[in-house]
């Protein structure tokens, strides 16, 4: 046992054991042991779709260092750390001026009228493309609209996706809020699909419940399309991904 982890165990300052992953000494439980490399698939799938190094160490119940030492050791690229030098060049070239104005002329509007802009967006694309679009006649509703499918009302929840100047990337919440205005995540079987639209854009992305209720936010870079990282931004596949309906 490295000296300054037996002398932290000497003090009760912290509790460190030794993983077979990272062939080295991380801080967390003592009934942490080594996971096989698909149960650390699924953290780096987790990071992939938006969560932080902390948001995965708290949804697997490990620490944040655990979390990091696993990618190192598998060569996972995490995002401010080992980051490639080009693609940051690329963020840092990328001219986003007139996003950064949209973001700014959007900002600017309550956030009802904004809710209610988006949905009659994606009613209209809907209909575009030929839909039976059906909306809910309370606003209670816990669905934002449906589309009549082959005998059955597929459900749609709407999200807005809201622009980062700093990263350059859009991000959106995948979730509700409960009677005491709490974030919550949405239950397995009450979403059909996410429908979120990217401002300034005018891009939609169609994400499955299934996949979506697993994420509690999606980030997404539609105005990059040069720069694409298939391996960062697991996203990009639901891009206008309107066929997912039919």
């Amino acid at each position: 046992m490295p000296a300054l982890a037996a002398a932290r165990m000497a003090r009760g300052v912290g509790v460190w054991r030794y993983s077979q992953v990272d062939e080295g000494w991380c801080s967390g439980r003592m009934n942490q042991y080594a996971k096989p490399d698909s149960e650390y698939s699924k953290w780096y799938e987790a990071y992939k779709n938006g969560l932080t190094l902390k948001g995965v160490a708290q949804m697997f119940g490990v620490s944040k260092q655990a979390v990091h030492a696993v990618f190192k050791k598998h060569g996972w690229p995490t995002r401010g750390l080992n980051a490639s030098k080009d693609c940051v060049s690329h963020i840092k070239k990328f001219d986003d001026s007139q996003l950064i104005e949209m973001k700014n002329k959007w900002d600017s509007i309550d956030t009802l009228t904004k809710g209610a802009i988006v949905e009659n967006y994606v009613v209209c694309k809907l209909a575009e493309l030929g839909m039976d679009v059906w909306r809910p006649i309370l606003s209670s509703h816990k669905s934002d609209m449906g589309i009549f499918m082959e005998g059955r009302l597929v459900r749609i929840q709407v999200k807005t996706a809201s622009y980062d100047p700093k990263l350059k990337r859009f991000r959106a919440m995948l979730q509700t809020r409960d009677k005491h205005g709490k974030h919550i995540r949405y239950t397995k079987g009450t979403v059909d699909f996410f429908v979120v639209y990217c401002p300034g854009i005018h891009d939609f992305y169609v994400i499955p419940g299934d996949v979506g209720v697993n994420n509690h936010s999606v980030t997404m870079i539609p105005h990059r399309k040069r720069f694409k990282e298939p391996t960062s931004y697991v996203w990009e596949e639901y891009q206008n991904a309107f066929h997912l309906l039919k």
